[in-house]
């Protein structure tokens, strides 16, 4: 739980994790004397979020089956940030004051091939990238109002070419 040199596995935690606050993450990520399992809904056994020392930061550590993305949503949803009735009781009950943001990218790897991993306040999204690790061009969108052709059904015109040989 030392301060990460390596920033682009890190995102900043602010206001920074109290010594208790610290212990619960830690814990969820099997490091420390903290709680594995804090209630359910956890999306894997350990966490692969450790925090720094000072609270400051999460450093992102590869575990597999943990999916960085899914626990850090989780962490600021039950644990950093709670806005749900029933998420801040949860964290209430242990003691967690909550309020806090994060912010930062992280490179992920793994099968799917590079990932960013973006976290702004209380949002977290992931964004395919490509070999160069650049942002795969984005789908073309669709206009207002565009007619959008379905798989396996006849346009109008074949509709009205069947029925004008049918007659």
């Amino acid at each position: 739980m030392l301060h990460p040199d390596d920033q682009s596995q890190v995102v900043s935690v602010a206001p920074p994790l109290t010594a208790s606050e610290v212990e619960v993450v830690a814990g969820l990520a099997g490091v420390g004397a903290g709680p594995r399992r804090v209630w359910p809904g956890q999306p894997g056994r350990r966490s692969p979020w450790l925090p720094c020392a000072g609270g400051c930061c999460l450093v992102a550590e590869a575990r597999p089956g943990g999916d960085p993305a899914g626990w850090l949503r989780f962490l600021v949803r039950e644990v950093l940030a709670p806005v749900a009735r029933d998420a801040l009781a949860r964290a209430e009950r242990i003691g967690l004051p909550g309020g806090h943001r994060v912010d930062g990218e992280v490179l992920l790897g793994g099968l799917g091939g590079p990932r960013l991993l973006v976290a702004a306040g209380r949002r977290v999204r992931v964004a395919p990238l490509d070999d160069d690790l650049l942002p795969l061009a984005a789908p073309r969108r669709r206009h207002r109002g565009e007619v959008v052709q379905l798989a396996g059904h006849p346009t109008t015109e074949e509709r009205r070419r069947r029925q004008s040989t049918e007659r």
